[in-house]
């Protein structure tokens, strides 16, 4: 049997974050409380807000709920391995969305003000994906050609490999006239799941997600196309889809 870390799939996986912390019975606020990286690296994760929940779908699989108002975020803190600027990268998550409006799935980085940098998964205008990657006040995103379906569960992925960016829905490619990618500014910053750093001194964070996200994963190379439909191929029926 091939084990975790020896699995192709999870090849350079660097965060792997699968909620199994779950509190099963009726679920529970997670202010707080730590989540803790099934990949390599072991990031710890802060959930992070009043009205944070765990919760399963019927499968078992666990996920959790974000609340915008609070709003409810998750924070890990600032490391090396995922400051990426030359190197490939891909992000990726499970996500069910409520209401669709620009909100951030993933970010590690300060996006679009002087002296931000980093990247950034997220949903935009018209809610289509997209993937961010910024130079101070210098923005690259490639979007999905498909807008993002609310009230149902979606794989969704960015991928950076040079100066390509591309964006995946449920294993296929959805990008949509991607932009030319340059090399990311470097960022001492957390990463975030669920909301968007937006600023310095204090942290500013804003676009906050409503729904929920299961299993968010970044790996430190481009997943490639086939890699993307076996991994959707083998989780989707994790979520019913």
């Amino acid at each position: 049997m091939i084990g975790f870390d020896k699995h192709l799939l999870n090849h350079q996986l660097l965060v792997g974050l699968t909620f199994e912390e779950y509190l099963p019975v009726g679920g529970g606020v997670a202010t707080g409380e730590i989540s803790y990286d099934r990949a390599k690296p072991h990031h710890t994760a802060t959930l992070n807000g009043a009205t944070i929940v765990w919760g399963a779908v019927a499968s078992g699989f666990p996920y959790v709920a974000f609340t915008p108002g609070t709003p409810d975020y998750i924070d890990s803190p600032a490391a090396v391995d995922l400051d990426f600027t030359t190197e490939d990268f891909t992000l990726l998550a499970w996500m069910y969305v409520k209401n669709l409006a620009t909100m951030c799935v993933m970010c590690r980085g300060v996006n679009a003000v002087a002296g931000g940098g980093g990247y950034h998964l997220h949903i935009g205008l018209a809610g289509r994906l997209g993937l961010v990657t910024c130079q101070g006040a210098v923005v690259q995103n490639t979007v999905s050609f498909v807008s993002i379906v609310k009230d149902t569960w979606l794989l969704v992925a960015g991928t950076r490999a040079g100066a390509v960016g591309k964006t995946y829905v449920n294993g296929l490619d959805h990008t949509d006239a991607p932009d030319t990618h340059i090399n990311p500014t470097t960022q001492n910053e957390p990463l975030h799941i669920g909301i968007r750093q937006s600023g310095t001194g204090p942290v500013t964070r804003d676009a906050p997600f409503d729904g929920y996200i299961a299993y968010p994963r970044i790996w430190g190379r481009k997943l490639e196309p086939w890699e993307m439909m076996e991994l959707f191929t083998l989780e989707r029926h994790w979520f019913g889809v």
